[in-house]
């Protein structure tokens, strides 16, 4: 299997941890400092992370992802008016829920998708958006997903995540490496 195959840059990351990641840097942009810690395998690949960021106007996120079981994958973005419940998993269509301070909610119910019923909708926009000549597709622009990997190898700088081929990613710039972002990249 590739999530615990070191040569194949396996582990949980840049599996199942991208879609936290995409929807953290989707509502809030580019943390502007991150603090993660994350726990080997005995396979070679790292078995769990977690990552702790904040933001520009004070907001804070966390994202966990491992290897070790099936996690809820779950999604709870709280704000001042309201608290938006993404029930697992947040990747895929599914219910959700609006809740309110004062115990108002507002519910969204649809039939949960499986996995890869989910991913065909990446599938037809990605088509659909190449049958049109076009180079990518209005839902995730390109660099949305750059951002995304940005914060990405952060978390594998700080946990000393090193793919196969990258040698030493200490000697390595990389454009996001320090625990606090450089201004702009939001």
């Amino acid at each position: 299997m590739t999530i615990f195959n070191p040569e194949l840059a396996g582990g949980p990351l840049l599996d199942l941890g991208t879609y936290p990641l995409a929807l953290v840097t989707e509502v809030l942009g580019s943390p502007r400092r991150l603090h993660s810690l994350g726990q080997p395998h005995e396979t070679g690949v790292n078995a769990q992370l977690s990552a702790i960021m904040s933001f520009d106007g004070g907001a804070q996120a966390t994202v966990n992802t491992h290897l070790h079981n099936f996690t809820p994958t779950a999604a709870t973005i709280v704000g001042t008016l309201a608290t938006l419940v993404i029930e697992g998993p947040f990747n895929m269509p599914g219910a959700f829920e609006v809740r309110f301070p004062e115990g108002h909610r507002l519910r969204y119910d649809e039939a949960r998708g499986g996995h890869f019923e989910g991913l065909h909708y990446e599938a037809v926009a990605v088509a659909r958006t190449i049958a049109e000549g076009g180079l990518q597709a209005g839902q995730r622009m390109l660099a949305d997903s750059i951002r995304t990997l940005e914060v990405a190898d952060v978390i594998r700088r700080q946990v000393g995540i090193v793919f196969p081929g990258e040698g030493d990613m200490t000697a390595q710039p990389i454009r996001s490496c320090s625990s606090t972002f450089p201004e702009g990249t939001s």
